[in-house]
């Protein structure tokens, strides 16, 4: 038990590492410092690092005694210290994602409600600061809540998806869209383009399909035996509800937009290896699900 968890300790600090690198020296899109090069190919690390986390996360709290205030405070620092770093790069989006799945774990684990209420406050606190102290932030959180103060800048995009909602019909228009009334139409706004071209019941019937996925995968979860199992499983299933949940609330108009796409869905590079690698080793669980804690 103490190798696995200084391994995963191990694990942690190095993904720390490339994750400074990243943010000091990486590739910079879209007012974001998270892509880094590797040979040819450009890799979105700061969208993987909560996969990482979460992995390394798992071994470490597993079996933790949340009643010794030294493992809380510890707890806290390994909950706040990537958060801190993923914000810096930055990235609320990702920084959201982490934190929430980071927090599903602990409720897993055995964290107890005070535990959880402080390590949420610090998560709010940083959230807000972030957003407080950048301009840009503040005013895309502004644009969300009166798109109509700005129509043809930074409302655009919400007027826009609002027009197209609003016209999709239950069966749709066919193939008429437009691609040039939405940008990034191929990965951010997928789920309008598809509400627009096929109408309200396939936009419900890809919904039902996405909830019974995660049914599904939070199943499996209860069904496996090993506790650091639950652990992945609850954090994996964590973040792809979030995924899903926040690109469709952004293409409603529910939710703040940000660079996010629909998994499996979209068209995208770093965000479809991560939810590869998260389904892979789910269903390597699963088909170990009947193996104890004892065997391992």
């Amino acid at each position: 038990m103490i190798i696995e968890s200084l391994k995963d300790i191990l694990n942690i600090f190095r993904t720390l590492l490339i994750l400074i690198f990243t943010i000091l020296w990486g590739n910079q899109v879209n007012g974001s410092r998270s892509w880094l090069a590797l040979g040819p190919f450009n890799i979105n690390f700061v969208a993987i690092s909560p996969l990482l986390f979460i992995v390394a996360m798992s071994g470490i709290i597993n079996k933790w005694d949340w009643d010794n205030n030294l493992k809380c405070l510890q707890g806290l620092v390994l909950f706040i210290v990537p958060l801190i770093l993923i914000l810096k790069a930055p990235s609320i989006s990702t920084g959201s994602i982490y934190s929430i799945a980071s927090i599903v774990i602990m409720i897993v684990s055995g964290a107890k409600f005070k535990k959880l209420l402080l390590i949420f406050g610090s998560f709010m606190t940083l959230l807000i600061l972030s957003i407080v102290t950048e301009p840009d932030r503040l005013k895309r959180i502004l644009t969300f809540l009166n798109p109509a103060a700005d129509p043809l800048g930074s409302g655009y995009l919400n007027i826009q998806l609002n027009k197209i909602i609003s016209n999709s019909g239950l069966l749709g228009q066919g193939l008429t869209f437009n691609p040039h009334v939405l940008p990034e139409l191929h990965t951010d706004f997928i789920f309008a383009f598809i509400t627009y071209t096929f109408g309200w019941i396939a936009s419900i019937l890809l919904i039902t399909f996405i909830v019974m996925f995660l049914i599904r995968i939070a199943n499996i979860a209860r069904q496996v035996k090993f506790n650091y199992a639950k652990l992945l499983i609850s954090g994996f299933v964590s973040i792809l509800a979030i995924q899903f949940l926040w690109n469709i609330a952004m293409n409603l108009g529910l939710a703040p937009i940000i660079g996010l796409g629909l998994p499996f869905i979209s068209y995208s590079g770093s965000q479809l290896i991560i939810n590869a690698a998260t389904v892979g080793i789910i269903s390597s669980i699963y088909r170990r699900k009947n193996i104890s804690q004892s065997y391992t």
